[in-house]
């Protein structure tokens, strides 16, 4: 490749980046990300061979706060989200699934069972691609331009909008809406109880394995270490334990697992069985069309008990034999499990700092694609590589974990 190519191909990447940068509020809230300059490549890759993790379950689930996820049958379309109350108590209910009602040509609708906060305003013209909020409980996807003179609260914005009309179109539709975090997993939920930090440290393991959401169960009143004391019977856990009818209350809950197919359910083993509060959670929802694969962690007791508890508590579509974990198990012995599992995972790639250098190389020319065999680096899924599916990449980047585990 001359001189003048490999200026034009450096200048293509630069803009790339930059391109990144203008819509970093998607993945980083840092006035750094939208400064970023030529060196914005060397910068990634120095912060992914970094010791310092930044891919920790909370991160995922933090990248693209201000955006969220339609999903109707096949097509995936990215809410670009407005900052405003509205929007903020629209996320308390994903991930949310709905079925959608017809009007006027040119828009769907559903009416939540909670009222959203509002400040609808008239908008005069509505663009295809909007989302938007009618009255305080009124959720409106439009798929078609045209002037109104009706007043709503702006939600947010779908950009690309080419198969937007010929996928709502048509009658009622089924629609996911979910958070970014759920681009990892397509289907699977990591959802785990920890106290100490044992089984926190297993979810972690499976998380980064799998690619899978995660969610976190505590209790609204907090376990103190005084609640633990298991030598002392009176103790919190002691009593909830010895009561089988008692349902601690869960801090936060979700509000719904429609969209998983397959359910890793984590926990200590108290007194041989699974904590009171993991029944909590068990009882909040159907699982009888869920694949339901507990684990959990213990300094001897087996995970028998439990696994006879949660199949007798609800009906479960499918529950597979789980494993227990001892405090010190290693990724390879969690990766070595799930090898064993008859399942299907729908898992998505997580690249590394390696693959970024592989790619720029190949766009610098300093490498041919037969170098690359096998590489799924065509992020955007235009035919080619190029500056744009660097610029995807660099928002899937798995950073090494170095970060001492809880116990």
């Amino acid at each position: 490749m001359n001189k003048k190519y490999k200026l034009l191909a450096t200048a293509l990447i630069t803009a790339a980046m930059l391109l990144c940068s203008a819509c970093g509020a998607y993945e980083e809230s840092s006035s750094e990300t939208q400064t970023q300059s030529s060196t914005a490549l060397l910068t990634t890759e120095k912060a992914a061979d970094s010791s310092l993790s930044t891919a920790q379950p909370e991160t995922k689930a933090a990248v693209s706060e201000n955006s969220m996820k339609l999903t109707v049958g096949d097509t995936d379309f990215d809410i670009a989200l407005e900052n405003n109350e509205t929007v903020s108590a629209l996320k308390e209910l994903m991930p949310l699934t709905i079925d959608m009602s017809e009007l006027n040509g040119n828009e769907k609708y559903y009416y939540l069972d909670t009222a959203l906060p509002s400040a609808p305003v008239k908008v005069g013209n509505i663009s295809a691609g909007d989302v938007m909020l009618y009255g305080n409980n009124c959720l409106v996807v439009f798929y078609k331009s045209f002037s109104t003179s009706y007043s709503y609260t702006k939600i947010g914005h779908i950009s690309e909008t080419s198969k937007l009309e010929s996928t709502l179109g048509n009658g009622s539709i089924n629609a996911a809406f979910s958070m970014p975090s759920n681009e990892h997993s397509g289907n699977t939920l990591v959802a785990y109880f920890s106290r100490t930090g044992n089984t926190e440290k297993i979810a972690e393991h499976l998380i980064e394995l799998t690619g899978a959401d995660s969610y976190v169960i505590n209790a609204a009143i907090p376990y103190t270490d005084a609640d633990i004391k298991y030598q002392d019977d009176s103790c919190r856990a002691n009593k909830e334990q010895n009561d089988k009818s008692i349902r601690p209350e869960i801090a936060s809950p979700l509000s719904s697992i429609d969209s998983y197919d397959t359910i890793f359910l984590g926990y200590p083993i108290w007194w041989g069985q699974e904590p009171r509060i993991i029944d909590t959670f068990l009882e909040s929802f159907d699982f009888s069309d869920k694949t339901v694969i507990p684990f959990c962690t213990s300094g001897s007791s087996g995970i028998t008990a439990s696994e006879a508890n949660i199949k007798a508590l609800v009906p479960i579509g499918k529950q597979m034999s789980g494993r227990r974990f001892s405090a010190s198990a290693s990724e390879k012995e969690v990766s070595d499990w799930l090898g064993s599992l008859d399942i299907q995972l729908k898992i998505d790639i997580i690249y590394t700092a390696q693959d970024l250098r592989d790619l720029s190389d190949f766009i610098l020319g300093k490498s041919a694609d037969s170098d690359l065999e096998g590489k799924d680096y065509d992020l955007d899924d235009d035919g080619i590589w190029s500056s744009f599916d660097l610029c995807l990449m660099r928002q899937k980047v798995r950073v090494p974990d170095t970060k001492s585990e809880a116990i």
